[in-house]
């Protein structure tokens, strides 16, 4: 089967999506199409048991762009004949980003609260048009062709050892070809004329690479609502996704800097979006910073880190906690290491003993009342060298074995890649924690970009495609552990996003995942995590939440079918 799905692969470099699929179709067995005839005729609630909807008021912005977009880019040169976006780009693409979402027409938290509670329908009114967006990007865009270096990239400091005159006359170069103008037009424009909002139109519009990521930070300008009706538009409907779990984030202190719209704020608007009416359920993961709670019990304060958590959990209808290592820690260990840490953390005396009790204290209070925890365990989005390290399977084995009963979802499932270079694929590691005893330990596929259609040659997808079966018929072959999602909004950045649901449906089953394994992956093991069965901690706290909301209880039945 695996087989099959690589040849519709390798048929995509020359057919169009339209094509793709139709061929895929006719080369598919039938038990495996069509996808949503066969999820109308499953049980459970498939669940997006990994995503976010926040918007750029919630963002650390200048250290969202430089350090999770490209990864704080290393120094790189322009080669004379680039076939992709490439790191010479990226400060370029990162100054523009960054004045995008920070001038761009974004709801405060606040803000969009007044306007939900102000509107009985609690539409998506006040989003922003295709004029706004224009307008923003191409008034980014002027800013930073415009300045000098020094001014574009000064809140991007990283990036400055990239930037030189070469490198922006390649970034004109692939505006202009993307835009279909002529670089003569930005160097050299008509009198009186203004290139820019032109450019933007045709950026916003197009589906190049750089293309794709203005659109994709347009998006994060609009009402959080938008975007989960966004999300619901691509993956939901009575035969796809019904529960969506949507992950805050609180990147501020590793990446010193705080977003506009504080988490207090963004835990009261999400509550209150969860309670709109729509198709779909959306239940929120809280995120959880150790060294915010760190940072609190320093100051005396009353209403911690982990008290947010807690109050997000037992009385906002949130579901679980969102862990992010890769922003400096691990989750247990940190004192005695000899890991680096930001120089800021030495203004608190024994940091890393303080880090490691702010994680003791969630981990046991989350295994004592059936918390999931969801943690990024990919080796990506380091907040500094080598931090993304910290997010490995291994490190969070004292953790289960002091905590064996810990609901942990070990997020961003399937990539192999470790083995490529000679060493221990991460994935091998989260069999070996669940051979050791831990009860509750899960996995996503969260941003599995890879299979999308496009993104690897025949040769990665074969020894993609030839790993992930391994996995399926020697470490979990009744598909227990493994969970569907999408990592979107995150995915949006991703050529082919919008197919991601069928393309990772056909791809697990072509790699051993079939009839109720299959509706495990989608929905089961999603239910088990997060604790959803009929008198588990997680369902009882929800059904109080929806009585006291005044919510029809009766939808939670549908995970007792």
């Amino acid at each position: 089967m695996a087989a099959v799905f690589l040849a519709t692969l390798e048929d995509r470099y020359q057919l169009t999506r339209r094509r793709f699929m139709q061929g895929a179709a006719a080369l598919l067995p039938a038990c495996l199409l069509p996808t949503s005839a066969l999820l109308a005729q499953e049980t459970g609630i498939v669940t997006d048991v990994h995503c976010h909807v926040f918007n750029a008021h919630d963002l650390p912005v200048r250290g969202f762009v430089q350090r999770v977009v490209f990864g704080d880019a290393e120094p790189t040169v322009v080669p004379n004949e680039a076939p992709e976006v490439n790191r010479a780009l990226a400060p370029w693409i990162g100054a523009v980003l960054v004045r995008q979402l920070l001038t761009g027409t974004a709801p405060s938290a606040e803000m969009e609260l007044r306007t939900i509670e102000a509107q009985a329908d609690a539409g998506i009114e006040n989003a922003p048009s295709m004029d706004s967006d224009v307008a923003t990007l191409a008034e980014a865009l002027r800013a930073t062709m415009s300045e000098s270096f020094s001014q574009s990239f000064e809140n991007l400091p990283a990036f400055e050892r990239q930037v030189s005159g070469a490198s922006a006359g390649y970034f004109m170069r692939r505006l202009a070809e993307e835009a279909g103008q002529s670089e003569d037009s930005l160097l050299s424009p008509e009198m009186g004329a203004d290139p820019y909002p032109n450019m933007a139109r045709s950026l916003l519009s197009g589906d190049g690479k750089i293309s794709r990521y203005f659109r994709w930070a347009a998006l994060f300008n609009s009402p959080r609502r938008k975007i989960v009706a966004e999300i619901e538009r691509l993956f939901g409907g009575p035969d796809r996704v019904r529960l969506f779990t949507p992950a805050l984030i609180d990147f501020s202190r590793w990446l010193d800097e705080e977003p506009r719209s504080n988490l207090e704020s963004q835990i009261r608007v999400m509550e209150r979006i969860q309670r709109l009416e729509r198709r779909s359920m959306v239940h929120c993961f809280v995120a959880y910073d150790p060294w915010r709670e760190v940072a609190d019990q320093e100051i005396g304060g009353t209403n911690t880190a982990l008290d947010l958590v807690k109050w997000a959990i037992n009385d906002m209808g949130f579901i679980g906690v969102k862990l992010y290592p890769p922003m400096g820690f691990m989750p247990a260990g940190n004192e005695g290491s000899t890991l680096a840490f930001p120089e800021r953390a030495g203004d608190i005396s024994q940091f890393t003993r303080k880090l490691d009790e702010a994680l003791d204290k969630l981990f046991s209070w989350a295994s004592s009342q059936g918390v999931p925890i969801m943690a990024h365990s990919a080796d990506s989005n380091g907040a500094g060298p080598g931090y993304s390290g910290r997010a490995s399977p291994a490190n969070w084995k004292p953790v289960l074995l002091k905590y064996p009963e810990l609901r942990l979802n070990l997020a961003h499932f399937g990539g192999f890649e470790k083995s490529v270079a000679g060493g221990e694929d991460w994935e091998n590691i989260r069999v070996a924690l669940v051979s050791s005893g831990a009860k509750n330990l899960f996995a996503d596929v969260g941003f599995l970009s890879e299979i999308l259609p496009g993104h690897s040659t025949p040769a990665e997808m074969q020894r993609l495609s030839a790993a992930f079966a391994s996995y399926v018929a020697n470490s979990d072959p009744n598909v227990e552990r493994l969970m569907f999602a999408t990592d979107w909004i995150m995915l949006g950045q991703e050529a082919g996003f919008s197919d991601y649901f069928e393309v990772v449906d056909r791809f697990t089953q072509a790699v051993g995942i079939t009839d109720e394994k299959r509706q495990r992956f989608l929905s089961g093991n999603a239910k088990r995590f997060l604790g959803l069965s009929k008198n588990e901690p997680a369902r009882t706290r929800l059904e109080s939440y929806y009585q006291a909301k005044h919510m029809d209880a009766k939808r939670l039945q549908e995970f007792d079918i």
